[in-house]
């Protein structure tokens, strides 16, 4: 039961491991400066201070729930990571825009809803918003 808990809250604990290390980066090293003036750690900080309560107060109320949790399906892992390695090998070889074209496309197959024509433009639109 302890353990079900635990991995349901994987994802939380993670986030909330994050948000500390930048706030901890930001107030051990970086200079946070004044109200009028802020210095280069004030950002990572209050990024870092936003994550760890908006992870703390997840991990509260998922621990109120009684559910199980949603797994994702394959489909939506292959189709993530696929278009992240083509993002990273398509950018030198073609450019960043038929790159991000590509990315796209292959990322939506992760939404078995989609049609060929919404996948492609999907691509163009945000091709054209990355240009």
């Amino acid at each position: 039961m302890i353990l079900g808990k635990f991995i349901r809250q994987g994802g939380n604990i993670l986030l909330l491991a994050i948000g500390i290390f930048f706030l901890a980066g930001a107030l051990l090293s970086l200079d946070l400066g004044t109200a009028r003036r802020m210095g280069p750690g004030f950002f990572p900080m209050a990024l870092g201070a936003i994550l760890c309560v908006l992870a703390a107060i997840e991990i509260i109320a998922t621990q109120k729930r009684e559910e199980s949790p949603n797994l994702p399906e394959l489909r939506s892992i292959v189709a993530i990571i696929g278009s992240g390695i083509v993002f990273a090998v398509g950018t030198p070889m073609a450019g960043v825009m038929p790159a991000t074209f590509v990315t796209v496309v292959v990322a939506s197959y992760a939404d078995p809803r989609l049609s060929p024509i919404s996948r492609v433009a999907l691509g163009v639109s945000v091709s054209v918003g990355v240009w």
